[in-house]
């Protein structure tokens, strides 16, 4: 009997959760490599399973299970995943070093070694879409070798990196960009943000001491922060930090986050700021689940310059 089971472990709180049975099976002679990672387009996680049935004298089975869960623990949903089966070439060659990653505009990228002319392994990449199906292969350099690659997936910007050692002191970067399945309806490119005070480019006064994010769903506080930060080319300076949980109001609806901001946060006349929300410093009201934050340099904006205020005399 196979189990899978899933701990979370919370640093914060210095808690543990778990463990959750997420899957079992009776099926003899298996062998199993899984995977697990967040999901960005909705709240949870998932888990796939790459399973192997092997049979005496027989040819192996190959299934391909994607799990979905929170972090409850309660599983949402077990399905078979992609329809890989229908491209012999690619479903020969998933094996436990093929990396599945769910990326941040939908679908999944698929990093898998695939034995060259010359039987070295050389890493090859393919796009599912978000049920799974094959959607295309990304062009990878061919010389590519699998023995020594790192790569680095799911970039907010639509790419993804890989980078190759070739020596002691030397690193070949590649980077490729991967489509997107799923669209967000706003400059903050965010599947839960809705719009914010102060807005994306404005203009406010360096005496602002509050600030607001609206969201799309109720939410609830969580345990980490937001950050506000002045710009200075490579050098950013932190103005301010807090916990959800502090110095924060929620509004009736629990949709709207207002929190205050010191006096001296906004007092840099004519500069440009920017606010970094992390993941879980809001989680989803309903479920408990922790929604993905903001990255640095999407909510920017700057103060008015002091010498407005003299203008009418």
């Amino acid at each position: 009997m196979f189990g899978l089971y899933i701990t979370f472990i919370k640093p914060s709180k210095d808690a543990v959760d778990g463990p959750f049975l997420l899957y079992q099976t009776a099926i003899p002679m298996l062998r199993i490599v899984f995977q697990c990672n967040s999901i960005y387009t909705t709240m949870g996680y998932f888990c796939i399973l790459n399973m192997n049935e092997v049979r005496p004298k027989e040819k192996p089975k190959n299934y391909l299970i994607k799990i979905t869960f929170q972090n409850t623990g309660s599983v949402i949903d077990v399905e078979k995943f992609s329809n890989l089966e229908l491209y012999t070439e690619l479903y020969n060659d998933l094996s436990e070093t093929t990396i599945f990653e769910r990326l941040y505009h939908g679908g999944f990228l698929v990093l898998y070694a695939k034995n060259s002319e010359n039987n070295h392994k050389t890493i090859q990449s393919i796009i599912l879409d978000n049920n799974g199906f094959y959607n295309n292969t990304l062009d990878l350099p061919k010389n590519l070798k699998a023995s020594n690659y790192l790569a680095m997936p799911g970039f907010r910007d639509s790419n993804f990196i890989i980078a190759q050692q070739e020596n002691e002191y030397t690193w070949k970067v590649y980077s490729a960009e991967y489509p997107k399945f799923v669209y967000y309806d706003n400059d903050y490119d965010s599947p839960y943000i809705q719009s914010t005070y102060p807005l994306i480019n404005s203009i406010i006064s360096f005496s602002t001491t509050n600030i607001s994010i609206s969201y799309k769903l109720p939410i609830t506080l969580s345990t980490n922060n937001i950050s506000i930060y002045q710009h200075n080319n490579e050098n950013p300076i932190l103005r301010q930090s807090v916990p959800g949980s502090s110095l924060s109001l929620l509004s009736a609806d629990n949709q709207t986050l207002i929190l205050n901001v010191l006096e001296s946060t906004f007092n840099q006349p004519n500069a440009k700021y920017y606010i970094v929300i992390d993941d879980n410093f809001v989680q989803d009201w309903e479920t408990n689940q922790p929604l993905l934050g903001l990255e640095s340099n999407i909510w920017t904006f700057n103060t008015s310059d002091n010498r407005d205020i003299f203008a009418g005399n």
